[in-house]
């Protein structure tokens, strides 16, 4: 036991030489930077590596050190004050991951709304935004929307948003926890309120058609209405969908630029 403190003691003390006697600084910085990589769109998906999304995390925690490190507030004399500290700092950037988490997932559900009106809904593809199996259209416009963000730079605003949660979240100031669920539930409302608004053109072509097919059942009872009905509807569908693609990826873009700015001081 003796041993183990001791080695315990000397790699504290390397990494402390390491990092020039701020190993709380850069600690609590990965706290919530770190926390909020692993959410990240694109970094922090699950077909990321671990090891590249840690890397990534400690090397943009210590980037940010010199700049985040006159917010954080001194180093707590207590074991309690310190973990509850930590907790805080892991809280904020759960928080934060999840509110970029909800902005990608209205892509989902513009998606999965997409399938239902084309018969695809039985149709599952590996989303790698979700991590799990997601309808096709949904899977597309994840892939889509995630190569539009990098492509368009907008990454960039994601990084400087998690700069500026320190000006919005100071470390060791109480917790707005009321205000926080409050923007998560209106964040979950709005994601999917602008998801069924992405769809609308396809729930409104769905509706129109098995009206249309609904009078011609009534009018021809032998006619075959499922075997007429499905080819028709997913060529439709398909069609649709290329048409209005890049409008759907367009609006979505401005969506999430706007709710990103609110996030920066800046736009805040």
């Amino acid at each position: 036991m003796g041993l183990i403190a001791l080695g315990v003691r000397w790699g504290y003390t390397v990494i402390e030489k390491i990092l020039g006697g701020n190993l709380f600084v850069f600690l609590m910085i990965f706290m919530r930077i770190g926390t909020m990589v692993f959410l990240m769109p694109g970094i922090g998906d699950t077909t990321v590596p671990g090891r590249v999304r840690l890397l990534f995390g400690i090397g943009l925690s210590l980037i940010l050190m010199p700049l985040l490190g006159p917010r954080l507030p001194p180093q707590p004399t207590e074991m309690g004050a310190f973990f509850l500290l930590i907790f805080s700092e892991i809280l904020v950037g759960a928080f934060f991951g999840t509110l970029v988490k909800m902005l990608m997932s209205t892509l989902e559900v513009a998606g999965t709304m997409i399938s239902l009106t084309m018969g695809l809904s039985n149709a599952f593809l590996f989303n790698p935004q979700l991590g799990s199996q997601g309808s096709l259209p949904g899977a597309m416009l994840a892939t889509a929307g995630l190569t539009l963000l990098f492509v368009t730079n907008m990454h960039h605003q994601i990084l400087l948003a998690m700069g500026d949660t320190y000006w919005v979240f100071k470390p060791g100031d109480p917790m707005p926890i009321q205000d926080m669920s409050n923007m998560l539930a209106h964040q979950l409302s709005m994601s999917f309120r602008i998801g069924v608004q992405l769809s609308a053109p396809f729930l409104i072509l769905s509706t129109l058609f098995f009206i249309a097919l609904g009078i011609l059942g009534r009018l021809m009872p032998q006619l075959q209405v499922f075997f007429l009905a499905m080819p028709i509807q997913q060529y439709a569908g398909i069609i649709l969908l290329a048409m209005s693609i890049s409008a759907m990826l367009m609006t979505w873009l401005g969506y999430f630029d706007n709710q990103i700015n609110v996030l920066l001081r800046q736009g805040g």
